[in-house]
């Protein structure tokens, strides 16, 4: 047994054979999180290629068209999307989704603002009139224009507008978290 390894009873086993107890007995090993993965590629091979990076029980399409066609509002998928999906239609179409699913347009805010490509600011303008749209899409979708801003043109005074949006959403909410 390794050191730190949960024992019985709430104690601990160190390599050396001596023995402490903790405070707390562990608690119960949670179940392995389970999340819908999809990867879109054109190519067969790059696809396959994917699936067995990432695993079997991915989800593999070959068009996004394929993917959305089987989406629902209620369960969340990660799609990874192939080296043959960056064309403009491709693109054009991720964009669509974005207005369908507000939580995937404030992820993409965040992408664009992390990679330099620009529109942030524009997804989180958007964000707040989609119908499904959460205070978290809201928030952070504006902590995303807000990282934008703070290194463009518009700087200091557009990054905390953005920071004080975010924030009063979320006040605004009473979540726990926040407070």
């Amino acid at each position: 047994m390794t050191m730190g390894e949960a024992h019985e009873a709430g104690t601990l086993e160190r390599t050396e054979g001596t023995t402490v107890t903790a405070p707390h007995a562990p608690a119960p090993a949670a179940s392995p999180v389970r999340v819908a993965v999809a990867v879109v590629e054109p190519d067969d091979h790059q696809r396959d290629r994917l699936v067995t990076m990432l695993g079997s029980s991915v989800s593999a399409f070959a068009q996004l068209e394929e993917l959305v066609a089987r989406l629902s509002s209620g369960i969340g998928v990660v799609v990874v999307l192939g080296p043959s999906c960056a064309d403009e239609a491709t693109l054009a179409m991720s964009a669509r989704i974005s207005a369908q699913y507000p939580n995937v347009a404030s992820v993409r805010a965040l992408v664009r603002a992390a990679t330099g490509a620009g529109g942030a600011a524009q997804d989180a303008d958007r964000i707040d009139g989609l119908e499904g749209a959460t205070y978290l899409d809201v928030a952070v979708a504006n902590l995303a224009a807000a990282l934008e801003a703070s290194v463009s043109d518009t700087g200091a005074a557009e990054a905390q507008r953005r920071l004080s949006v975010a924030r009063n959403v979320v006040h605004s909410t009473e979540d726990a978290v926040a407070k």
